[in-house]
C-alpha cells in the first residue's frame, strides 16, 4: 500500500493550483501534499504492524536530519531579535519562521519514509525510478496535448475543463506549457526531475539515452517558453561534456568541482541577469532579476541572514523604492496574490538571504563533499549519471524557483542515500561471499 501511494505522491507533483484546503504554507496549493500524508500514515501503520522493519532511523539519515533541525535551530537563535521585530500583511515573523520551517521538516520527515520503504526492496533504485518513469509519459502526453490546443479551440476548452475542476487558474496561454499545473516553470521543474529515472532506465538496461522519448522531451522543453528549461539545457550540456573523460578519479573531482560552482555562482547570478535585463522590455524578466538580486544583496550584506522564512518579507520592506517597477510588487500591494508576499524567483538567492552567506557556503561545502563520497562509491556509471543528472536538474530550477516543497532538492538526498546503501550492501554481500569461499577452501 505504501509504495502505491509513493507513486501517486510521485504523479501529484504535477498538479499545482488546488487551493489551501490546509494552511500549510508553501505546501497547500499542491496535491502532493495531502496525498504524501496518506502515505505517511499508511507508512506508519505497515511498520506498526511490522515491527521488522521499524529501524527507520539509520546513521545516514540521523545525520541529515540533525544538520536540518540545527540550521533551522541556529537560524532562529541568531536571528531572534530581528524575527521578533518583523511584522507585515497580519502576520509576525515567527510565524513566517513556522511556516517556512515545518515545509522543511516536513519534506524531511516524507523523504526519510519514503527512503526507508525504498530500502526494504531488493532493487530500491529500480523502484525509486518507476514512478518518474510513469510521470514522465503523463507530462509528455498532457504537454503534446497543450501544444496542439494552442492552433485547435475545441482542444484548449477540453483542457481548460480539466483544469478547472482542480485549478484556481485554469486558464491555456500559448506558447507556454504548464501541463496540468498553472505555471510553466513548476511543469519544467517537475519534468525535469523525471530525466534522471530516465537516463538510469535507459542505462541499466543497456539502451540507448537517444530514442524517440528522449527526443519528444527535449522538444517540448525547447517550445515550453520556461527560463528554467533553457537553464537545465544549458547545465545538462555542461555536464555531458564532463562524461567524456574516461578516467574515473579524474572525471568525479571535475564532476564535484562543477557542481560546487554552479551552488557557489548561484546567488551571485541575480546580479548578473539584473545588469542584462535593464533595458529588457519583459516586464517578468525585470520583475524577477530585481526581487532576486534584492534578496541576494541582502543575504551578502548580513552574514547570518534573517531566518527562515523572512526573505519575501525583508526584500519587501528594504528595497520598497527599488521594487517599484515590480508587476509582482504591485499584485502583492492591491492584493491580487491573495495577499501573500511575492516570492524572490530563485531558492539561491532566498537561501542565502535566510541563513546569510556564512551557512551558505559551508553547506556548499558540507554538499560537495557528501557528492563527491557517493560518486566515489557509485561502481555503475547509471548509478553516477543518476546522482549527476539529479543534482544538475535541482541546480537549473533553483535559478527560477524558490520553495522547499518542490522535490529536487529532496530527490537529490534520497538518490545518494538509495547509492550509498546499495553500495554499502553489495559490500557486505561481497564480504560474507568472500568469507564463505575462505571457509570451503579451509575445509
Amino acid at each position: 500500500m505504501s509504495y502505491f501511494l509513493f507513486i501517486i505522491s510521485t504523479i501529484s507533483q504535477s498538479v499545482g493550483g488546488v487551493g489551501n484546503v490546509i494552511p500549510a504554507g508553501e505546501l497547500g496549493g499542491r496535491l502532493f501534499f495531502y496525498i504524501s500524508v496518506a502515505f505517511i500514515i499508511s507508512a506508519i501503520i505497515e511498520w506498526t504492524l511490522y515491527p521488522r522493519v521499524l529501524g527507520i532511523f539509520t546513521k545516514k539519515y540521523i545525520f541529515i536530519s540533525v544538520i536540518i533541525v540545527l540550521v533551522i535551530v541556529s537560524s532562529s537563535l541568531i536571528n531572534y531579535e530581528s524575527i521578533n521585530n518583523t511584522f507585515g500583511m497580519g502576520m509576525t515573523g515567527w510565524e513566517l519562521f513556522f511556516r517556512s520551517a515545518f515545509v522543511l521538516v516536513y519534506m524531511m520527515i516524507f523523504f526519510i519514509f519514503v527512503a526507508h520503504m525504498l530500502e526494504s526492496y531488493q532493487e530500491p533504485i529500480e523502484k525509486y525510478t518507476y514512478p518518474f518513469i510513469l510521470l514522465s509519459w503523463i507530462l509528455i502526453l498532457v504537454a503534446l496535448l497543450e501544444i496542439f490546443s494552442w492552433y485547435n479551440e475545441p482542444v484548449k476548452s477540453i483542457l481548460v475543463s480539466i483544469r478547472t475542476l482542480y485549478s484556481t487558474r485554469p486558464e491555456v496561454e500559448p506558447f507556454r506549457v504548464a501541463g496540468l499545473d498553472y505555471e510553466t516553470s513548476f511543469y519544467t521543474i517537475t519534468l525535469i526531475s523525471c530525466i534522471p529515472a530516465l537516463l538510469y532506465s535507459d542505462l541499466s538496461y543497456g539502451k540507448s539515452v537517444i530514442n524517440i522519448r528522449n527526443a519528444i522531451l527535449l522538444v517540448i522543453l525547447g517550445v515550453s517558453g520556461s527560463r528554467t528549461a533553457m537553464m537545465y539545457l544549458a547545465l545538462a550540456t555542461l555536464a555531458s561534456i564532463l562524461f567524456v573523460v574516461n578516467r574515473d578519479s579524474l572525471r568525479k573531482r571535475l564532476i564535484t568541482l562543477s557542481i560546487g560552482f554552479v551552488l557557489v555562482l548561484g546567488p551571485l547570478f541575480p546580479f548578473l541577469a539584473q545588469a542584462y535585463n535593464l533595458e529588457s522590455e519583459s516586464l517578468s524578466n525585470l520583475t524577477r532579476t530585481l526581487q532576486a538580486a534584492s534578496a541576494s544583496q541582502l543575504g551578502f550584506t548580513y552574514p547570518f541572514g534573517f531566518g527562515f522564512g523572512q526573505a519575501n518579507i525583508q526584500v519587501a520592506a528594504n528595497f520598497a523604492s527599488r521594487l517599484i517597477q515590480s508587476q509582482e510588487i504591485e499584485l502583492f500591494l492591491t492584493g491580487a496574490r491573495g495577499q501573500a508576499f511575492s516570492p524572490v524567483y530563485s531558492w539561491y538567492a532566498r537561501t542565502i538571504c535566510e541563513i546569510g552567506f556564512v551557512p551558505y557556503y559551508l553547506l556548499v561545502v558540507a554538499f560537495c563533499i557528501a557528492i563527491h563520497r557517493v560518486l566515489s562509491v557509485s561502481v555503475r556509471r547509471c548509478e553516477e549519471i543518476l546522482v549527476v543528472s539529479t543534482v544538475v536538474a535541482f541546480q537549473a530550477a533553483s535559478f527560477s524557483f524558490e520553495g522547499y516543497h518542490f522535490w529536487s532538492l529532496w530527490q537529490i538526498v534520497l538518490v545518494c542515500c538509495l547509492v550509498y546503501g546499495c553500495s554499502e550492501r553489495n559490500k557486505r554481500c561481497s564480504t560474507i561471499n568472500s568469507q564463505s569461499k575462505t571457509g570451503l577452501s579451509m575445509r
